[in-house]
């Protein structure tokens, strides 16, 4: 051991060395988002241990906030992508947020659920279905007003105005997929 070099005795290399293994240790001790967003679901609590691959919360974006409004069949023949919509939230009286229709779903909810409705008696009555339409906001919410998700809404489409966008004007059916029968 060399008195004038006190950091190259063993047991302070030792003891540096555990000072850099703790360092990175508690530098892996917190844990950020890549993203902004609100926290939906959350599984753990600050002083938990957690396993790699494990879920800790869910995080919905600041700015990929969409409504996926559920139309009557009867209502989506003059739909189309691009088109204004105009936003009012149950949660916000007063206040319009203003979006575009980006989308429509492939099938109703009906079809498309879990279990789909049974009619085992042979009876049939006619149930006016209805067809998610994705509405994608065209400027994020203020941030006195943010949308949670499951807030109800009421949109209202202009029928009269030009749809906006790259897919604008396109309508439920793409026009590469050839037209067959309901099912």
């Amino acid at each position: 051991f060399n008195p004038s070099r006190p950091y190259e005795h063993p047991t302070v290399v030792q003891a540096q060395k555990e000072l850099e293994q703790a360092e990175l240790n508690l530098s892996y001790t917190v844990l950020k988002s890549p993203i902004a967003g609100y926290v939906n679901r959350r599984s753990v609590n600050p002083g938990n241990q957690v396993q790699v691959g494990q879920m800790l919360m869910a995080i919905r974006p600041l700015h990929e906030v969409w409504i996926d409004a559920n139309f009557k069949e009867n209502q989506i023949a003059h739909l189309r992508i691009g088109q204004p919509v105009d936003i009012f939230v149950d949660a916000y009286p007063g206040r319009v947020f203003h979006g575009r229709v980006a989308g429509f779903s492939p099938g109703t909810g009906a079809a498309l659920s879990l279990l789909p409705p049974e009619n085992a008696t042979g009876n049939f009555v006619k149930v006016v279905q209805r067809l998610p339409v994705r509405i994608e906001l065209t400027e994020p919410p203020p941030e006195d007003t943010p949308l949670f998700v499951g807030l109800s809404v009421v949109p209202e489409v202009n029928l009269k105005a030009p749809p906006t966008g790259p897919d604008a004007g396109k309508r439920l059916l793409s026009r590469a997929v050839a037209p067959r029968a309901a099912q």
